[in-house]
């Protein structure tokens, strides 16, 4: 599957702006290799999209400055940890819809604000925090051209947001 998504992204980077992004042979591919449901190539949104129309989504900004090494973490063999987890058996209430960030390339909005949902979420207050007053407020962002989510996770700490 990781190599179906990154053959994916490399044609995204090298092929024609105007060839479809999506064609039925790469949703037939897809969907014999994954464990989850491949929406119909039909009813998708993405058949008619372009290369360059898919492009205009991600949105979420590479840091242009030296990012500070994260932490050492403990050797995982020496941890005892389970063999499985997952986050919908262990807080189901936190496991909210999809959502839609249309055509903006707001991805940037959409996963700070769900990340600290989550977060709320996991200590017992189930929030869904407003991707959309982020892309409208947070002036050190580009809206719907783009974001930092170091300067997200800021103007969240600075300013908060609202609930959707």
């Amino acid at each position: 599957m990781t190599i179906l998504f990154v053959m994916f992204f490399l044609v995204l980077a090298t092929t024609s702006m105007c060839q479809p992004a999506v064609t039925r042979q790469f949703a037939s591919e897809l969907r014999k290799s994954v464990s989850w449901q491949v929406v119909d190539y039909e009813t998708s949104i993405f058949r008619s999209w372009t290369v360059d129309d898919v492009k205009s989504l991600l949105g979420t900004a590479l840091p242009s400055h030296p990012q500070s090494p994260a932490p050492a973490a403990d050797d995982p063999s020496t941890l005892d940890l389970p063999t499985s987890f997952d986050f919908r058996d262990r807080w189901p209430v936190c496991v909210h819809p999809v959502r839609s960030q249309g055509n903006c390339g707001s991805c940037w909005a959409f996963a700070a604000t769900g990340q600290l949902s989550d977060r709320f979420c996991i200590r017992q207050k189930d929030r869904v925090l407003s991707p959309q007053y982020m892309i409208e407020c947070d002036r050190e962002d580009a809206c719907c051209s783009g974001g930092d989510l170091e300067l997200a996770y800021k103007f969240l700490q600075s300013s908060g947001t609202v609930e959707d």
